[in-house]
């Protein structure tokens, strides 16, 4: 069971209290009572178990915002949703997650057709990938990421030996070769964030999309390789998402142009 479980954060007379309320009748007096003081003894477990981790964590010199987002992992959670269609609560897990499948499917959907290509003929035989290559790719993640539904971070795989990055170098190969890659990697986590507003509407979360660790260092290499002929490929009017270009310089060209042009009329009239 992982550290910075619930059940790890409340103390013994807590739990006493829980289970006194348990076993309580609702249409009993004292209910109400107890199940106050059961809030409010949940309440400051929860505060004295934050406080301790932190100053753990600051006394070791860890980051303090991977303790306090590990904290804060087993406290996000969707509690009811709003169906789009009947406009009815769901409280069930399983409804929940059906309406979250329905609800992407349909924004994510287009009616365009998918075009169909052909894909050119591999004349020359593909270089295989180095060992250096996998350690560049995984040493590019940063630290503390969540890892996909292996439950295999990046941190991880840095911290392995040599002979593992080689032995991925060589499963890199062949799935390049094969032009396939593991069924697994075609799976993701998907995760909803809360941004504001209502937390029963769907429309008020961002869904983060988890991908496997290997799944992203295997791209990174094919990405490495071909990232010159496609920076030869683009023209000098694409900024955005480009290294060593920033759309901020071309917003700047066109506010003075708009600049000269008014200056220009006024001096005209």
């Amino acid at each position: 069971m992982p550290n910075n479980h619930s059940r790890n954060r409340l103390t013994d007379n807590t739990r006493l209290l829980l289970t006194k309320r348990r076993c309580t009748n609702r249409s009993d007096p004292n209910f109400k009572t107890l199940s106050k003081e059961c809030r409010q003894a949940v309440k400051k477990d929860h505060e004295n178990f934050t406080k301790d981790r932190l100053l753990n964590a600051a006394n070791q010199k860890r980051s303090l915002k991977k303790v306090a987002r590990d904290i804060n992992e087993y406290q996000s959670y969707i509690p009811c949703l709003i169906s789009g269609e009947t406009g009815e609560k769901l409280t069930s897990r399983e409804k929940m997650e059906i309406e979250v499948r329905r609800f992407y499917a349909n924004l994510f959907a287009t009616k365009k057709p998918s075009a169909t290509t052909t894909l050119p003929q591999q004349t020359e035989a593909l270089p295989p990938f180095l060992p250096e290559e996998i350690q560049h790719s995984l040493n590019s993640f940063q630290n503390g990421k969540a890892a996909g539904e292996d439950k295999i971070s990046a941190d991880f795989l840095k911290s392995c030996h040599f002979t593992v990055h080689k032995l991925l170098a060589k499963k890199f190969s062949r799935y390049l070769k094969e032009g396939k890659v593991p069924t697994k990697w075609k799976s993701s986590k998907t995760t909803l964030i809360f941004k504001k507003g209502d937390k029963e509407n769907l429309e008020n979360y961002r869904p983060i999309c988890l991908l496997p660790v290997l799944y992203k260092a295997f791209t990174k290499c094919i990405l490495n390789r071909i990232r010159n002929s496609l920076e030869e490929a683009q023209p000098v009017e694409q900024a955005g998402f480009r290294r060593s270009f920033s759309t901020i310089d071309h917003i700047h060209s066109v506010q003075r142009l708009l600049e000269v042009g008014r200056d220009t009329k006024y001096q005209s009239q």
